[in-house]
């Protein structure tokens, strides 16, 4: 329903909608999507003749019970193959058949800067196109040879990524508890950053399934709204520079992310180490309080 909604309304106020973007897990929320949810996406974005964008950066980076990680190529190649059925989209909708699904396009994108290796200033990363023409991909052929090139060891990176130690090679044993390891304390942070946040006043927390974020609720107090919204500033962006000046802790305010009007978010990481995380968060506890007791 959602997807039809925005859909029809892009095109009422004149927009050629070209492409469907997808980010799983997703960068604020850290949902994870079923396959079921993939299925439906790419169903959509076939029938309406839309190229799917899947971010895929985060594929590494699941931490929930029961989630999964269920890449776009290999639903998309399931749905192709018969072997997963596609959803019923609603009455009325474009349909999603065989010749559609045969004609699917997409590009998948996987980046060093996230998972295991988190190294942002590399610059590596790769895209996959899947459905598209020879001329086609010969143009972005052209784009990529005559932009600047990643560097050396953003390269290396990559190549890393794709293929690391192997079983039965002499790094790999290492290279398996390490890569355990730092799961490990990104599912123990996970965990901590959505019991904590909801034990906050006026903030509300979904479960952080993947990525690297937490994008708590903000009920923020009506006064410190109604001075905002005086100033010309975003709620949630006055919250997270006061937060900043009183504790150092930096967010990204939600209204940085296309959030719902009347909605204040904000967006915080759990990459820090388990010591500066519990710092981190016993400070945001006072800061949160110390506002509410300031604004009430």
């Amino acid at each position: 329903a959602e997807l039809e909604r925005a859909y029809a309304a892009a095109v009422a106020e004149g927009t050629a909608v070209r492409a469907l973007a997808m980010i799983n897990p997703g960068n604020p929320v850290g949902a994870v999507l079923s396959e079921a949810a993939v299925a439906e996406l790419i169903c959509f974005a076939a029938a309406k003749g839309l190229v799917v964008l899947a971010d895929e950066v985060y594929q590494l980076n699941v931490y929930a019970e029961g989630a999964a990680f269920y890449s776009c190529k290999q639903v998309l190649r399931k749905l192709q193959a018969g072997v997963l059925k596609p959803p019923e989209l609603e009455r009325g909708a474009a349909v999603c058949g065989p010749a559609e699904l045969a004609a699917a396009q997409l590009i998948s994108f996987h980046s060093t800067s996230k998972g295991l290796i988190g190294e942002c200033g590399q610059r590596g990363g790769y895209l996959e196109m899947v459905g598209f023409s020879d001329a086609t991909r010969a143009q972005f052929t052209k784009v990529a040879a005559t932009s600047l090139s990643s560097g050396t060891i953003g390269q290396c990176f990559v190549g890393m990524m794709v293929s690391g130690p192997k079983e039965g090679e002499p790094s790999h044993a290492l290279f398996a508890q390490e890569s355990a390891d730092i799961m490990a304390g990104l599912k123990r942070r996970a965990l901590q950053a959505t019991s904590a946040l909801n034990d906050l006043q006026g903030i509300s927390c979904q479960p952080i399934e993947g990525a690297m974020y937490a994008f708590p609720s903000l009920a923020l107090p009506a006064k410190f709204v109604a001075r905002c919204a005086e100033a010309g500033q975003a709620a949630d962006e006055a919250w997270c520079l006061e937060l900043m000046e009183a504790t150092g802790i930096v967010c990204v305010p939600g209204s940085g992310f296309g959030q719902e009007e009347g909605t204040f978010h904000a967006r915080l990481t759990i990459l820090p180490p388990d010591d500066v995380f519990s710092g981190m968060l016993t400070k945001l506890a006072a800061f949160q309080a110390a506002l509410h007791t300031e604004w009430a």
